[in-house]
């Protein structure tokens, strides 16, 4: 990963009961999309409903949430597509002033889909990834960070002209320069992803610039 980089969501503080979600106006509009999964639960059994969802509970708290049960999750899946209409990308959390509440729902999902456990059984788990693919949600951190910082240098490709952003330059993120850094020495270590090297191509990328970090 890119020197300088966000924390990841993942890494966020425990959530403390009494906080508050924040969820956006779309909850009602999105909560009919989980109804199903939600009659599931209601209909198992008593003793298996409430394991079911105490362990849905400790799964949200481990990311520092209120909760993720079917209203939350729909409301949340509403403000990421809101994300990907706005930046492009899944990226929530990797960029400075995103909602930290849905950077720490987007790492959850992640750590959820490695899992194979949403905390409210299989079948709602599978019917969640399912959305999020639909949704054009990215399941890898480390890609879904460098996605982030491509974003960047693209958008500084298009503003100057040219794909080397240095140290002297009005407004260049000090973070950029050290990331397009990185992809230079990655290349030439030969763990650089052909798919990467390819996408930086097309932006006209120096791979023979100067490297603060060599």
């Amino acid at each position: 990963s890119a020197l300088g980089r966000h924390t990841s969501p993942s890494r966020a503080t425990a959530f403390t009961p009494h906080d508050s979600t924040g969820l956006d106006d779309g909850t009602s509009a999105a909560a009919s999309s989980s109804e199903s999964s939600s009659s599931r639960i209601t209909d198992a059994p008593d003793g298996l409903q409430s394991e079911t969802s105490m362990h849905g509970l400790v799964r949200a708290w481990e990311h520092g949430l209120s909760a993720d049960g079917d209203v939350e999750w729909a409301s949340r899946l509403v403000q990421l597509r809101q994300y990907i209409a706005a930046h492009g990308d899944s990226s929530a959390g990797f960029r400075d002033g995103d909602d930290p509440q849905l950077g720490r729902w987007a790492a959850k999902q992640r750590s959820d889909a490695r899992r194979g456990d949403c905390g409210f059984g299989l079948e709602t788990c599978e019917q969640r990834r399912q959305e999020l693919e639909a949704a054009g949600f990215e399941f890898e951190e480390d890609e879904a960070e460098w996605v982030r910082w491509f974003a960047s240098l693209k958008a500084f490709q298009q503003g100057s002209g040219h794909c080397s952003p240095w140290a002297l330059a009005q407004g260049v993120d000090l973070r950029l320069i050290n990331w397009c850094s990185v992809q230079r020495i990655a290349r030439r270590s030969r763990v650089l992803r052909d798919s990467r090297i390819q996408r930086l191509d097309t932006l006209g990328f120096d791979w023979e610039g100067a490297d603060p970090l060599s």
